[in-house]
């Protein structure tokens, strides 16, 4: 997960000194708010690319993919436009609007989370 911001220090344990690299290591107990994703959580996203293959989006610091399977069955890929609308036109997935999504899977990089194997549906 992602530390968003510490709230409050509650207690900072006694350092001690690595004598080899000479940095002072310190435990120290915080509250904090913290943004962690979990399977089958719906969260609000920005579209930020559309493909063929599928979108891109935003949750904070989440980058999500949506790839064609997840996208519902009647929204249809526009290539001039770079964008999905669905069969009557009144709904569009294109880059800066908003979606929600159900995670159903993840993987985790080395730095960040990258989310793969979303499904996108209308919410109200």
């Amino acid at each position: 997960g992602y530390t968003i911001l510490v709230a409050k220090v509650v207690k900072v344990h006694p350092g001690r000194l690595d004598v080899v690299t000479g940095h002072a290591h310190f435990g120290v107990e915080y509250q904090a708010i913290v943004f962690k994703p979990y399977k089958n959580e719906v969260l609000p996203t920005e579209v930020s690319l559309v493909t063929e293959q599928g979108f891109w989006c935003q949750a904070g610091p989440l980058e999500i993919f949506v790839g064609i399977d997840g996208i519902p069955k009647d929204y249809i890929f526009n290539p001039t436009d770079k964008l999905y609308s669905s069969e009557d036109e009144d709904k569009l997935i294109c880059k800066g609007s908003r979606c929600r999504i159900r995670i159903l899977g993840m993987t985790v990089d080395a730095d960040k989370f990258v989310g793969d194997n979303y499904s996108c549906k209308s919410y109200p």
